[in-house]
């Protein structure tokens, strides 16, 4: 029986095991398609820099490609930021025509896809909500938005041993609009462009700079649920659903080491779900509200992709999957012209780690 066992054993090793000669695969397949099945004639095809892990230059060559991608999660990141804006936005809503507002955001980013990346990023939206309509059951406040975002500390690798350190500048100009019916229903609408600069070096000290541009859009559709503690004291409960769409016009740029790359097809689809519970506090003249609240949502990435090619290869980094999202805040009206709020939130999802803080502040005159 002992001798059986042996037998056994060495069956499964060989099974199991493959040789490598001079960097090629030879022997035996591996189950489960655990490892490739490359003969000895066979060699592993440039673009599948993770079957040749020796080779530096496939590694560098696969890293430049991808990391431009980097800009496509910071322009998607960046957009949702307004949707929390929206959320602030209709409690004590608008008591005059005008507003100026600020929404800030710092944030701890992570990427895991085709390029592992983590990142310090920093921004701001400025706007100015300007009242259209109102009448005892409506209101409707549209208005212009600019915004920045700096992120920096961009360390990257693909999955053996190519790195690069980064940094990405954006800019984006756009308009929004919002609805608030005394029934309950609300709804926005927003249209921004982004304007990305990426500067890059790799571990190989070759460098490259891209310029891209994007167009994204939101449109979210709510109602709001109240149950009413006492007089000045009420809980508040919403529900949002959250469409956005994230297209990337097709660009390009130059390496020194490795050629020409470009961007030929990059567009972005999701869904999400959000309830936000909160707790209003108010006076007699309802001049000042007090409002701790949490949100918790889900979105879904239906369609979010990169594709780009260069002289001889095509890659693609994919930004598809689930990711769920908690957060909790505090807003304070403190007087008819001054409202603030502050939140925490954490977002995880099959791609992306998003750890942030949000502030803002909004003006009425």
């Amino acid at each position: 029986m002992h001798n059986y066992k042996k037998l056994f054993g060495c069956l499964v090793f060989l099974f199991t095991e493959m040789y490598v000669y001079n960097g090629f695969a030879i022997g035996f397949h591996m189950p489960n398609g655990m490892r490739p099945n490359i003969s000895v004639s066979q060699k592993p095809p440039m673009h599948n820099w993770y079957q040749n892990p020796v080779d530096v230059v496939t590694n560098n060559l696969q890293l430049t490609a991808m990391l431009p991608s980097i800009s496509f999660a910071i322009v998607d990141v960046a957009s949702g930021e307004l949707t929390k804006r929206f959320i602030h936005m209709r409690n004590g809503f608008v008591e005059k025509d005008h507003s100026l507002w600020i929404h800030g955001y710092g944030k701890k980013l992570n990427l895991d896809n085709s390029v592992k990346a983590s990142m310090m990023m920093g921004g701001a939206d400025f706007g100015y909500d300007v009242l259209m309509y109102a009448d005892a059951n409506n209101i409707f406040v549209m208005g212009p938005v600019a915004g920045y975002t700096y992120t920096g500390d961009i360390e990257t690798r693909n999955r053996i041993d190519a790195n690069a350190n980064a940094t990405i500048k954006t800019s984006n100009v756009g308009l929004y609009g919002a609805w608030v019916s005394n029934s309950g229903w609300f709804a926005n609408i927003s249209g921004r462009m982004f304007f990305t600069s990426m500067g890059a070096t790799l571990d190989d000290s070759s460098s490259f700079n891209h310029n891209g541009k994007y167009m994204a859009s939101i449109l979210e559709l709510g109602h709001e649920w109240s149950h009413e503690l006492d007089t000045f004291s009420q809980l508040t409960f919403d529900v949002i659903g959250s469409f956005h769409h994230l297209y990337g016009f097709k660009s390009s740029f130059g390496t020194d080491d490795y050629g020409d790359f470009e961007y030929h097809d990059v567009h972005g689809i999701k869904g999400g779900l959000y309830g936000v519970m909160a707790h209003e506090i108010a006076n007699a003249n309802l001049d000042f509200i007090s409002r701790p609240f949490f949100r918790a949502g889900l979105l879904l990435e239906m369609d979010g992709v990169m594709r780009m090619r260069s002289a001889t290869e095509s890659y693609e980094n994919n930004f598809g999957g689930i990711m769920g999202e908690i957060a909790i805040g505090y807003e304070l009206k403190k007087d008819w012209n001054k409202h603030m709020f502050f939140n925490l939130s954490y977002s995880l999802g099959r791609v992306i780690k998003d750890t942030s803080v949000n502030m803002g502040l909004r003006y009425n005159f």
